[in-house]
């Protein structure tokens, strides 16, 4: 059995989602509602959101 050599193709898979705008979304929260309320510890942010439309 003999396979002939070849070029891999690149990947256009992140070029498709080029056209899309991103949106970063962050939750802003007052001091107050940056203590947890169980403990009396300061909260961190968790995450964010990005949103491609």
């Amino acid at each position: 059995m003999v396979i002939h050599e070849h070029k891999r193709k690149k990947s256009k898979r992140g070029a498709k989602f080029d056209t899309f705008t991103v949106e970063t979304i962050e939750y802003k929260f007052s001091e107050e509602e940056k203590v947890c309320a169980t403990c009396g510890s300061h909260l961190t942010e968790m995450k964010k959101k990005l949103e491609k439309n």
